[in-house]
């Protein structure tokens, strides 16, 4: 039911303690009934002297909240005196925050711009950082400090909101973004998938890049094509890219294919040893995500320079996903402390010691998980014909 509940007030209303008739006054009754009575003809859209009300119910918990609810209502002709005054006295509500958020953005599409700039506070919320640069925009104060912030906001590896479009287009304008770090930006999206926004960066781009731009999208679009007949000098690091892009791409769909370009491409000089194995990396947990019972193999493969948490976690997976007992406690030993000892892991130790003959050691660690109260406890238990523990503590009664 509370799921259903959309109104911030209901809700937390809902949430207060409910005493029974001998332990509540009948101040409190009163002055939640009024509450409620108050705040539907506020929701209601009906007339309400909220600051005599608010009086009335003499420091009810709630009233601070029909002083929100009327001026979530009526946000659109609400002086900003009295926003701001709710903002600065009731700060530390969960709705002051919202309601802060709605106001800002309802000055910014007023264009009211300084208003904004008193009420605004750092946030990382994409949008509103835009409107105060715009803000900022509209007064003329464009220095080295506007121009990294709107930067940072532009060098992202998505589409950014449409408040962020004039900013941007300041950027353009004042030549303020390099031809390095559109590719910069290019290479972002590609890598994050975002393909046409990518494209859309065409016209940003000198006349060489652009034709690099050509390959790179093709190298993501068909990647074993590109690999088997590149259309481009194997030379530098946009070849770079695009191959190690497309090794990629092919390794979501084939990773053995994938494993043998990379093979190829291994006996010329195109690209680094850190690329090579960073790619082998990604490729082997490619096939890992996808359950590839090869994934293994390909993993315990890798250089020890590249292998890390994400690695060893998805090594200890397939270890277990291919029932191989002796890697798999290698595999649990090599993880992460915070890791290596939760019951998911300790309750599959115990298998594996199991498996491999170590009954002594596995009894152990089965009783010790048979005590605790939780699924891989409960498993536990099973395997030992025991009842579960539920560690059940009675509550006291005052």
């Amino acid at each position: 039911m509370l799921g259903r509940i959309k109104n911030p007030v209901l809700i937390l209303l809902l949430a207060l303690p409910m005493f029974g008739p001998a332990a509540a006054t009948p101040d409190v009754d009163w002055q939640r009934q009024h509450f409620l009575e108050v705040h539907g003809r506020i929701m209601r859209g009906q007339a309400v002297d909220v600051e005599t009300e608010i009086a009335a119910l003499q420091g009810y918990v709630l009233a601070p909240y029909l002083e929100y609810s009327y001026l979530q209502r009526r946000l659109a002709t609400a002086e900003k005196s009295r926003v701001a005054a709710f903002l600065t006295e009731h700060q530390e509500l969960p709705v002051a925050g919202q309601l802060r958020v709605a106001y800002l953005q309802l000055l910014a599409r007023q264009g009211r711009w300084w208003d904004f700039e008193q009420l605004y506070q750092p946030t990382s919320d994409a949008e509103l950082q835009c409107h105060q640069l715009r803000a900022r925009l509209a007064r003329g104060a464009i220095d080295k400090s506007w121009l990294e912030a709107a930067e940072k906001l532009w060098l992202v590896g998505r589409s950014q909101p449409a408040a962020c479009d004039p900013v941007f287009a300041e950027l353009y304008e004042r030549d303020a973004v390099s031809a390095d770090k559109v590719w910069e930006r290019v290479t972002l999206l590609i890598e994050g998938g975002n393909v046409q926004l990518a494209e859309s960066f065409r016209k940003h781009l000198d006349p060489a890049r652009r034709e690099w731009l050509e390959h790179w999208l093709a190298g993501h679009r068909r990647p074993r094509q590109v690999l088997e007949r590149p259309s481009f000098p194997l030379v530098g690091p946009f070849a770079a890219q695009i191959v190690t892009h497309a090794l990629r791409r092919l390794g979501g769909e084939d990773p053995a294919a994938a494993l043998d370009f990379l093979a190829h491409y291994e006996r010329d000089d195109l690209l680094s040893p850190a690329q090579k194995a960073n790619t082998a990396r990604d490729i082997a947990l490619r096939a890992a995500y996808s359950q590839d019972p090869r994934a293994l193999a390909w993993l315990d493969a890798l250089p020890p320079g590249v292998v890390t948490d994400n690695v060893r976690l998805w090594t200890a997976r397939m270890a277990l996903r291919t029932q191989n007992w002796p890697r798999l406690l290698e595999a649990i030993a090599a993880l992460p402390s915070k890791d290596n000892q939760t019951p998911q892991w300790n309750y599959w130790r115990a298998h594996a010691l199991a498996a491999t003959g170590q009954q002594q050691e596995a009894q152990t660690e089965f009783m010790l998980l048979a005590l605790e109260r939780h699924y891989y406890g409960f498993l536990a238990a099973d395997r030992l014909a025991l009842p579960y523990n539920l560690n059940h503590v009675a509550t006291a009664i005052a």
